[in-house]
């Protein structure tokens, strides 16, 4: 390789580069096609071969930050406690080696950090790049799918728990500060034309990481396209409710709104109101600053300050405006949906959470 490099005329450090990359990109995968074939065979001499009944070689591949190795490992079959029977590939188990026949977790990484920040098409045409292999903008596409219908399940999982009254939390706070909103992204072939995407913010206070700059503490970013109907009366109206709240007239911004749902004469329109009115209703006790409302709260723990809430508007543009709703992009609810909790996890902090998914089996043998 290096004679032929230097036999070339006019080779450039750009084009030195390429080729270099190109070398130890495909030295990287026989190594590691020579060592996972190696191991595997370790594993065999060395396993309970009365427990693991050696059944064959299996082909498979894996998609690397380097390219793509094929590969040969050995699959045994086994019984479970119960007495049922499984098959299982001890390479992987040792390794802990995420979706054989996918993709590696680092690899994983590599696109989900890239989908936050591109398109589909340009995540796929930048990780082709920096990888040496070919990825398609529809395999990008159906990786981030799935990990985000995983999100989804967990989410779900955690709902259910909460709802039987079984705490799944890591950590107890004194006060825990909440703060929701929504944005409005274009959709495809659905019949409705906008969808509103759900932002949630849970925090326990703000911590200060320089003067005068605060930063929000152990801060969670929940987000999905939300399946209630649009409540949001006309602008003028919105901004009159606002007047009202900005002034902590909560009384005043009921008699405004009743008034207002008795001008209109569109049964459409009444039935957003009151559906707003009704939400106001079951939300009273958090229409207005909790410094207003006479709350006693305990000491912050050490470190942390109690301030003003508002962080909303600013969330809504770095979790999810910024990516979904400009540069005329278009989305379906569920691919949205999915995208939108893997933003929400970057926000928080959390985004091994969605590549740590890849090591469920139901990877195993689907092609991307």
């Amino acid at each position: 390789m290096m004679s032929t490099m230097l036999a070339e005329d006019g080779i450039t450090f750009k084009e030195f580069e390429k080729k270099t990359f190109q070398m130890i990109c495909q030295w990287g995968q026989e190594y590691t096609r020579e060592f996972l074939e190696r191991y595997d065979e370790y594993l065999m001499q060395t396993r309970d071969k009365k427990a693991y009944r050696h059944k064959g070689l299996r082909k498979t591949s894996v998609k690397t930050v380097y390219g793509e190795v094929e590969y040969e490992r050995r699959v045994y079959k086994t019984t479970r406690e119960d007495g049922t029977e499984k098959f299982v590939f001890l390479l992987d188990e040792q390794l802990k080696i995420p979706s054989v026949g996918l993709i590696s977790e680092n690899m994983a990484e590599q696109l989900v950090m890239g989908i936050t920040e591109m398109s589909y098409r340009e995540c796929a045409a930048k990780v082709t790049e920096m990888t040496g292999q070919t990825i398609s903008a529809m395999g990008v596409w159906n990786v981030i799918q799935e990990l985000g219908r995983k999100v989804c399940e967990d989410e779900e999982s955690l709902v259910n728990a909460h709802r039987s009254g079984i705490i799944q939390g890591e950590k107890e706070t004194p006060v825990l500060f909440e703060e929701t909103d929504g944005v409005y992204v274009r959709l495809q072939n659905e019949k409705k034309k906008k969808a509103e995407i759900k932002v949630g913010i849970a925090y326990d206070g703000w911590k200060e990481i320089g003067k005068n700059r605060y930063a929000l503490d152990n801060k969670v970013v929940v987000a999905g396209i939300s399946s209630s109907r649009e409540n949001i009366p006309h602008v003028e109206a919105a901004e009159e409710v606002r007047r009202y709240l900005d002034k902590c007239d909560v009384e005043g911004m009921f008699d405004f709104l009743e008034t207002y749902r008795n001008s209109l004469t569109e049964d459409e329109e009444i039935e957003k109101v009151d559906t707003l009115l009704k939400y106001f209703e079951n939300n009273k006790d958090g229409l207005l600053p909790y410094q207003e409302r006479g709350l006693s709260l305990p000491d912050p723990p050490e470190g942390i300050v109690y301030r003003n809430m508002g962080t909303m508007e600013n969330h809504m543009w770095s979790v999810i405006a910024r990516r979904m709703k400009h540069n005329h992009t278009c989305w379906s609810i569920k691919g949205g949906n999915h995208l939108a909790k893997i933003l929400a996890k970057k926000c928080s902090g959390r985004i091994d959470d969605v590549t740590v998914k890849l090591k469920s089996p139901e990877f195993e043998g689907k092609k991307f």
